[in-house]
């Protein structure tokens, strides 16, 4: 696939004979395509655009939540019709990107005003490298995350369509929602806070003020988990009251 992309955190770093290199070094000088930088011949080609559109992403990756935290990025312009010849512009196309997406597949449109106003799109793909949450073993659902179950990896955490989990402790203690594969990398959506409360069971509650604490005992009428607020029967007044899970059999009269 004939494709234009760049590599970080070594921008300006070609390997010998790549076809774009001049180009590169027009726009990582000059922060933009100056139409007399791109189109000598008085248009734009497939190349010039493609590296528009990797500039562009460049440029907002640094800002953007999908590269929190990023060891290195890379961002890859796909192949678009190399008979492509669109008229100069009277100044530098104006690019646009949503970046708020973590899905890893973007499309750049470029756009010019004047003097021929014409847009396109542009298919990028951008890897942001990170270490990552990843399962030292097949992992069932249902399953509680231990510290042996999982380790830190260098993945390209957009692969999974969202970013994955920057450190072991985000993961140790939580419930798999599904299952995941050894080797496979774990996202939040994956996770959830284990059951501490199930229903029918009794319940140690407990209602603070003034520096008073006053415990009784209820009846759980729902599961939940830790913050989570479920409705309590109050086992002497049966009056139902709601609560806040803090740990396994225990809560906090809702305020």
């Amino acid at each position: 696939m004939n494709t234009f992309s760049a590599i970080k955190p070594t921008p300006g770093i070609f390997r010998p004979g790549h076809l774009y290199a001049r180009l590169f070094v027009a726009v990582i000088a000059t922060g933009s395509l100056a139409p007399t930088d791109a189109t000598a011949q008085g248009y734009f080609g497939a190349d010039a655009l493609r590296a528009l559109a990797v500039e562009t992403i460049e440029r907002q990756l640094p800002d953007s939540d999908i590269a929190r935290g990023a060891n290195r990025t890379e961002v890859e312009a796909g192949a678009i019709d190399s008979r492509l010849r669109l008229a100069a512009c009277d100044t530098p196309p104006r690019t646009e990107v949503d970046l708020s997406r973590g899905s890893g597949r973007y499309n750049a449109r470029l756009s010019c005003a004047a003097p021929t106003p014409w847009s396109i799109y542009v298919p990028v793909e951008v890897r942001v490298y990170r270490d990552t949450v990843v399962a030292n073993r097949a992992l069932g659902r249902g399953e509680t995350v231990g510290p042996d179950d999982v380790r830190l990896e260098e993945r390209n955490v957009l692969a999974a369509g969202q970013s994955g989990l920057l450190g072991i402790e985000e993961a140790i203690g939580l419930e798999l929602r599904r299952q995941v594969p050894a080797n496979g990398m774990l996202t939040a959506s994956a996770l959830v806070a284990p059951l501490l409360v199930r229903r029918g069971e009794r319940l140690q509650i407990s209602a603070h003020a003034g520096g008073i604490t006053v415990g009784a005992t209820a009846e759980a009428l729902r599961d939940g988990r830790r913050g989570e607020r479920i409705p309590a029967r109050n086992t002497q007044s049966k009056r139902v009251v709601e609560v806040i899970v803090t740990g396994p059999g225990r809560a906090d009269i809702a305020p």
